[in-house]
């Protein structure tokens, strides 16, 4: 956002947006944060998981420091909690490699982890969350600020994100 903002960027993909005055603002997509966990752990039999639920699972943090774990940890924290990583790693494959191995669990986007549940290596439970649920923005400069090709980009963005948006 600062990026477009100073004129940096002309194109930002933004979630969990904080105040956007004076940019343009276009839905983008979704995504819905679940729990990774391999098939046989007890808890991948629920329908639905609370945070709460997975604080006391050996866990896997996926990108330490990034955006994703400041949101778990400022959820924990307000549960008067700290995660419990056993492990820390930088990619989501690392991630469902350690999972599927059964060595933790993860919070996860399930749109991008998905793919890798495949041949049920991994159990995705919906995380039962009103912050789960990611919503997505696409922020341009104003109109007359913004190059051609980014107005164009941004509406092709647009307009292919389906229904999510």
């Amino acid at each position: 956002m600062r990026g477009v903002r100073e004129g940096n960027a002309e194109l930002g993909v933004l979630w969990d947006p904080m105040d956007l005055t004076g940019l343009q603002v276009l839905p983008y997509r979704s995504d819905h944060l679940c729990v990774a966990l391999w098939p046989d752990h007890p808890l991948a039999r629920r329908p639905t998981l609370a945070y709460a639920d997975t604080l006391d699972e050996p866990s896997i943090n996926v990108s330490p420091g990034g955006q994703m774990d400041q949101l778990l940890r400022r959820h924990a924290a307000l549960l008067g909690r700290l995660p419990s990583y056993r492990m820390q790693v930088s990619s989501i494959d690392a991630a469902t490699r350690l999972i599927a191995a059964g060595l933790g669990l993860a919070i996860l986007p399930r749109e991008a982890v998905a793919p890798h549940a495949g041949a049920g290596r991994l159990a995705l439970v919906p995380l039962a969350e009103t912050w789960a649920v990611r919503r997505f923005v696409l922020v341009t400069r104003p109109a007359p600020l913004l190059s051609v090709a980014a107005g164009l980009l941004a509406e092709s963005l647009h307009e292919t994100a389906g229904p999510t948006a």
